[in-house]
């Protein structure tokens, strides 16, 4: 497997995307890898992620070219999948702390009925005629986990407030520290405030830090 990289960069920037080496580096276990990055240094402004980082058009990359060589192998795109599958990380080793790939693999393809699909393109159509097809494709995304910080208030009027290393206060920061203050401290009262507090060391990706 090899897998390229290149992307553009500002001239005084120093920006990579991680599109190959987060993902295509431990996506499959390969007997032979090679992941590269090469920047190019124009005249435009220093790039930043878009509603993903490089870890997500990198997989589309690499899942294409999973299912480009199932083609090639008159395979079934799952069974190269598991085939290959990487039941501990490819690089070190050591046993994943939770992956369920494969189950999702097996599980989807009996809920979807994928034994009966027909590999052959255009293939396939509907109740109204209509030309469908169906595909497959895997994704990872690292979890990263730091050291976090959170302080409570208790307030006059028995409620509390409470602020928590996040880059802004969600639905899900709220609904968490909800139920951790229920359970840690007994108190059963409706949280008055939740909020984002640049002071507690918060990054912009501080809600993974909470």
């Amino acid at each position: 497997m090899k897998h390229d990289t290149l992307h553009h960069d500002s001239i005084i920037g120093a920006y990579v995307e991680p599109a190959a080496s987060r993902a295509t580096a431990f996506m499959y276990t390969l007997p032979n890898l090679q992941a590269k990055h090469a920047v190019k240094h124009v005249n435009l402004p220093t790039p930043t992620p878009m509603r993903a980082p490089g870890e997500t058009p990198g997989m589309w990359a690499l899942e294409s070219a999973i299912d480009e060589l199932a083609v090639a192998l008159n395979m079934d795109p799952i069974a190269l999948r598991l085939k290959n599958y990487a039941d501990n990380h490819p690089g070190t080793g050591k046993p994943w702390s939770g992956k369920n790939l494969k189950d999702a693999y097996t599980l989807g393809a009996d809920k979807f009925g994928w034994a009966k699909r027909d590999p052959k393109p255009g293939s396939m159509k509907n109740a109204a005629g209509q030309t469908i097809g169906w595909g497959v494709a895997g994704a990872t995304y690292p979890g990263y986990r730091f050291p976090a910080m959170a302080r409570i208030r208790l307030l006059a009027d028995a409620k509390t407030g409470v602020r928590v290393e996040a880059g802004s206060a969600t639905h899900d920061s709220s609904s968490a520290a909800t139920t951790l203050q229920v359970e840690c401290l007994g108190i059963e009262s409706f949280m008055q405030r939740l909020l984002a507090s640049p002071g507690l060391n918060t990054s912009r990706t501080g809600r993974r830090r909470t």
